[in-house]
């Protein structure tokens, strides 16, 4: 049976057949069913220690479970009632309907944990040894080799849950759950998976060999906790209560069926862009992330998920008083974007120094037509980040711009957020250049240096302003200029004034960074002959 499961699968995929016979050993085998099956009985043990029994102490002379079928009882479930044997009537429909629920929060988690585990780990034991590079050269193209791996890395964690299976469909079915309801769950676990799946191998892709399996399954799982709870509300509304989901002024509970077309169609959307960003590390190493032209669809797609959830507040405005405080939040969730958008698209050292040293040769040799330096900034690969990122704050601004300005005026005037919203931009524009010069730096570790550049240049400001100067009364415009999102916390005190030394300000950083940048490209840029040639001073 399992020679003939591997062969089928080497037949149709040779990488999954490779995956499946390094880990479908009979100990292996026997280890994966043992841990499901023992899980179930642990589970059934548990719940039927919750059964009614004649040990337990009645309250006021009288016996009561949840799981008892007599008149309710306030904080102590139901009144046990007793046939004529003298047995316990008990509502074995609720029962199993609550063991379900906890088997199924359990093979989520299992699905999700040892999954990421098992493909983290092995991907970065691939790039140790070396073997991922010999897969590379293979014949084999790169969505049969990642599809490969994400079916057949986590094999023993399918048998695993494949063996509860069976006791989660009895739980289900004795326990009255609808068909529907059972199948959505296993369409949009299924979904689910596929998109942690292909984030955990990005991000072993993006660490290489220097990935640590756990520390990425719970960067994964904080990441997606959001989604995680927007999951299980979709079978437990409860969950919410009056802060369930809003999106485009649609509650998303009180239509099961949409809500679930709505969480699985982003499962697909995202777990799409992941795949391109995947597949398109996984054949180059050293290339970006995401080519240009995706961060532009994909800034869209964020900032329209974003706003969905945001308009209902401002249409009409609920509260006046906090429209600062949840334009601060929403400027700051932009900001963390951004700062990923920076970290994905800034190109490497090696690929700047070619592109700054061959861009117009290999341009006029491809397409015979004059080289267009603004276009390749927009378009280009291998060129510098900063005109991308410009280009994506001009993608926010165009969404969210028209939506304010015809929005309820709140503590804060019109005037006054498009003037904070410029100078977060600015800002935004000045952490990009930093992070590119950082760079292009000659360091091994430039990556980490620029990460934590970034982290000083949005940390460091906000408290050394507040050290010196204690609050925004005292400095309004230097707070403007250096701390993101200060005008939002601080807005009775900013004013056009303000505003304009700190957009000068800003300017006048961002032009400093850019001229060094470019002078760096630039002396990058001469051939070696020429500068050998270069008389000294």
């Amino acid at each position: 049976m399992t020679m003939d499961l591997l062969n089928t699968a080497g037949n149709w995929n040779p990488q999954l057949f490779r995956e499946l016979k390094g880990r479908l050993k009979p100990r292996n085998i026997t280890i994966a069913a043992a841990l499901s099956i023992v899980g179930q009985v642990l589970l059934l043990i548990m719940f039927s220690s919750n059964l009614p029994s004649n040990s337990t102490n009645p309250i006021d002379g009288q016996l009561t479970n949840f799981y008892c079928t007599g008149e309710a009882v306030r904080y102590n479930g139901y009144v046990c009632l007793s046939d004529a044997l003298r047995n316990w009537q008990v509502n074995w429909s609720q029962w199993w309907f609550d063991a379900g629920k906890v088997l199924t929060v359990f093979m989520l988690l299992v699905a999700l944990i040892g999954g990421i585990y098992a493909l983290v780990s092995d991907l970065s034991n691939e790039e140790r040894r070396g073997t991922l590079n010999f897969i590379r050269l293979s014949p084999q193209s790169s969505y049969s080799i990642l599809s490969g791996k994400i079916l057949g890395t986590p094999a023993l964690v399918y048998l695993a849950i494949g063996l509860a299976v069976p006791l989660h469909l009895w739980s289900a079915i004795v326990g009255g759950l609808p068909f529907t309801e059972l199948l959505a769950f296993y369409v949009l676990a299924i979904a689910t998976c596929g998109l942690f799946y292909t984030a955990a191998l990005l991000m072993a892709l993006a660490s290489g060999s220097q990935a640590q399996p756990w520390l990425v399954t719970i960067a994964a799982l904080n990441l997606g906790w959001p989604y995680i709870a927007l999951f299980h509300g979709l079978f437990e509304p409860d969950l919410f209560g009056y802060k369930e989901p809003i999106w485009f002024f649609v509650p998303l509970f009180e239509h099961p069926f949409y809500a679930r077309i709505f969480v699985l169609a982003n499962c697909v959307l995202w777990t799409y862009w992941i795949w391109q960003a995947l597949n398109r590390r996984y054949r180059n190493p050293n290339a970006t992330l995401t080519s240009k032209k995706q961060s532009y669809w994909i800034m869209a797609c964020a900032e329209l998920l974003l706003m969905g959830f945001v308009l209902h507040e401002l249409f009409p405005l609920r509260y006046p008083s906090d429209y600062s405080a949840m334009l601060y939040g929403v400027a700051w969730f932009n900001l963390l974007v951004f700062l990923v958008a920076i970290a994905v698209l800034s190109p490497t050292r090696q690929a700047l120094q070619d592109w700054a040293r061959y861009r117009h040769q290999q341009r006029e040799a491809n397409t015979g037509r004059k080289y267009s330096l603004a276009k390749d900034l927009v378009w280009g690969e291998k060129s510098p980040s900063l005109v991308a990122i410009a280009v994506n704050l001009a993608i926010v601004a165009a969404l969210w711009i028209p939506f304010l300005l015809f929005a309820d005026e709140g503590n804060m005037t019109k005037v006054q957020v498009i003037e904070t919203l410029v100078l977060c931009g600015n800002l935004i524009l000045i952490y990009a250049a930093i992070a590119q010069l950082f760079l292009f730096a000659k360091n091994k570790r430039s990556q980490a240096w620029a990460a934590l550049a970034l982290i000083a240049a949005t940390s460091l400001p906000p408290l050394l302003s507040w050290i010196v100067f204690q609050n925004m009364e005292n400095a309004t415009a230097v707070w403007a200029m250096l701390t993101f999102g200060s005008p939002f916390l601080g807005y009775e005190h900013f004013t056009f004034g303000a505003f304009a030394i700190a957009f000068f300000g800003q300017g006048l950083i961002l032009v400093l960074l850019i001229s060094r940048l470019v002078r760096t490209l630039r002396k990058a840029g001469e051939s070696e002959s020429k500068v050998m040639m270069k008389p000294k001073s």
